[in-house]
């Protein structure tokens, strides 16, 4: 056999290989030659502005009354209950809460209660440094809970102000 005959074949093959078209693998984002990768622009955070508590049971101007029926609902409990009046009762948190459980954050010893996530209110309020935690679902009834458990997701509302 001629040394051509042998060589014609691995030229052939090594000749058709580089006529095929490859195509690279993209590159991750995040590589460290990637100059294309955009810097994300941060804005400085603003300091919270802590608002003193005051007792009013206006809804604050241009906001739905519907969170604040469960604060009032509250307040009105527990001036009844203690036989105090509504102008010495302080506002200290008004919350969107989701509840673990229908028991709405206040699980009675020896009850059952379905395991779903529940949406409702939760109320601190305060009165002669004592705080009260009032709990309520979908429909705003609220009720003074004295064993709370703490719910899956807290949204903090805007307190009510003197005036709306």
């Amino acid at each position: 056999m001629n040394k051509y005959t042998r060589i014609a074949p691995v030229l052939i093959v090594f000749l058709l290989s580089a006529c095929v078209m490859v195509t690279p693998e993209p590159l991750p984002l995040d590589s460290a030659n990637n100059s294309e990768t955009p810097t994300p622009q941060t804005q400085p955070e603003e300091e919270p502005t802590k608002e003193e508590p005051t007792m009013t049971t206006e809804a604050p101007s241009g906001s739905a009354s519907t969170p604040y029926v469960a604060l009032n609902l509250a307040i009105q409990d527990l001036a009844q209950r203690l036989d105090a009046p509504v102008d010495k009762i302080e506002v200290v948190a008004v919350e969107s809460v989701s509840w673990p459980t229908a028991a709405l954050g206040c699980p009675q010893p020896e009850t059952a209660y379905p395991e779903v996530v529940t949406p409702g209110m939760r109320v601190q309020i305060q009165f002669e440094g004592v705080i009260y935690e009032y709990h309520s679902g979908r429909d705003n009834q609220s009720f003074l809970c004295e064993n709370p458990v703490e719910p899956v997701t807290i949204l903090p509302l805007p307190l009510p102000t003197a005036g709306g």
